[in-house]
């Protein structure tokens, strides 16, 4: 079996460097996005002594919560579908880091190479915000940077919707007719679904079952430009088309596989793991057998973590 990694990468070029090679290994591959806003010759050079990395060419300037987050991954996709349509996909951002041996991660790819792994729940969902999720789909989505943003929600006159509508006018005046006639007009999504489901970005997969969706995406433009006005796609599109067919929906464990630490106190960021998280880490890597990767690390911030996880991890 090939394993093929995608990794979508902002910065840290060495510690992207150091990620593929740590997870370097024969029959393995990656496919990388590499933020339009980067050098990405700087991540090129990091990894100039090996073949199997793909770097992709249609690159995205990719901003939180915005579409383009979804773009850049499905762009990955297409490319796994051109190079390595029978391999089992692992999706990782250059913050990641493996918490097992290749072998290991190798053996579970093997165990489960018919499943499907992601964090999902059926929307609405009482811990989601914004009418439990549905506003991410149902309500339309504006982004203005800087973690800024909008959702209107269509034929609602209430205080909240209004006021959205009018930061959005100041935000970006230029949006004032499309935002006009969008909030008149009610959201149809694009297929004959009346559930949908949202969970983490990271999906773990089989190839096949990527390339269903890339052929589904292609044959049904209406899809992507839906959720183009969407808001956090990456976190409900591809949950929603695979809950929505029965033969792909059977296969999903409710795993991403990662250890992520969400107790940060800013929310909806991640805890950027240092050693002073290491027995947390620790546990994740040696009695967890189904976490194969934590994240978020940052190597400028705290580069001990990342020798300690390799020093742990030597027999796993």
């Amino acid at each position: 079996m090939t394993i093929s990694y995608i990794i979508l990468a902002h910065n840290n070029p060495r510690q992207f460097g150091r990620l593929v090679h740590k997870l370097q290994a024969s029959d393995v591959m990656f496919f990388v996005h590499i933020d339009k806003k980067a050098n990405i010759a700087l991540f090129e050079e990091q990894v100039n002594d090996l073949s199997n990395v793909f770097f992709i060419e249609n690159r995205w300037d990719v901003k939180w919560g915005d579409y383009s987050v979804l773009g850049a991954y499905i762009e990955s996709l297409r490319k796994v579908k051109s190079e390595a349509p029978d391999s089992f996909i692992f999706h990782l951002s250059g913050q990641d880091y493996p918490l097992k041996s290749n072998r290991y991660i190798r053996t579970f790819a093997e165990r489960n190479s018919d499943k499907i792994f992601m964090s999902n729940s059926l929307l609405p969902n009482d811990k989601w915000s914004g009418a439990g999720g549905l506003d991410r789909i149902l309500s339309y989505y504006y982004n203005f940077g800087n973690k800024r943003y909008a959702y209107i929600k269509p034929l609602q006159f209430t205080v909240g919707n209004l006021k959205n509508i009018v930061k959005t006018f100041i935000f970006k005046p230029l949006l004032i007719p499309s935002v006009t006639v969008n909030f008149f007009r009610k959201r149809k999504y694009p297929l004959p679904y009346k559930r949908y489901w949202g969970g983490e970005f990271w999906i773990s997969m089989p190839a096949s079952v990527a390339c269903s969706i890339v052929d589904l995406l292609a044959a049904d433009k209406r899809i992507e430009n839906y959720y183009r006005l969407c808001g956090h796609p990456d976190e409900t599109m591809l949950h929603t088309l695979i809950f929505n067919q029965p033969t792909l929906a059977t296969k999903v464990e409710n795993n991403c596989l990662k250890y992520i630490d969400w107790s940060c106190k800013y929310g909806q960021v991640p805890v950027t793991l240092t050693m002073a998280e290491k027995e947390d880490v620790k546990e994740a890597a040696l009695q967890n057998l189904s976490i194969l990767f934590a994240r978020k690390f940052d190597q400028e911030k705290d580069n001990l973590i990342l020798d300690y996880i390799d020093a742990i991890t030597q027999t796993v």
